[in-house]
């Protein structure tokens, strides 16, 4: 991936990192509730409860920048 801000993917990364500090923050809790505002789309909350579990078991804590690629190693952006 590119450095491009503007990208979806970028875009998603970033949110997912987001949860990912709630998460660490303030515990499953903060994370459900987050995950469950009306306002998130069913579809959309799938894929990020699907990349945040990815990340978490990966050790991804939601560094800004950082995304874990499965082989383990970062992708830093910052």
């Amino acid at each position: 991936m590119t450095n491009d801000t503007h990208s979806e993917k970028y875009r998603h990364q970033c949110e997912v990192r987001v949860y990912l500090r709630e998460r660490s923050q303030k515990g499953k809790e903060g994370l459900r509730k987050m995950l469950n505002h009306p306002k998130l789309p069913a579809v959309r909350r799938e894929k990020l409860i699907k990349d945040i579990w990815d990340q978490w078991t990966l050790g991804n804590r939601g560094e800004e920048g950082c995304w874990k690629l499965s082989s383990g190693q970062e992708q830093l952006f910052a």
